[in-house]
């Protein structure tokens, strides 16, 4: 089963937090674009943990 992890967000006490989407079997073209279309419309990947 093709899965892959994307940042999504913090939590209340600044740890990151991955989401995960996986796909059923020979579904890695879909679990990629689901993951590139979130991505897309997030800004998570672009954020840092504060120190």
């Amino acid at each position: 089963m093709p899965a892959i992890s994307v940042p999504g967000g913090f939590t209340p006490d600044g740890l990151p937090i991955g989401l995960q989407f996986i796909g059923g079997l020979w579904a890695d073209a879909d679990v990629i674009s689901a993951a590139a279309r979130y991505q897309r419309v997030t800004d998570w990947h672009t954020r840092h943990p504060a120190l």
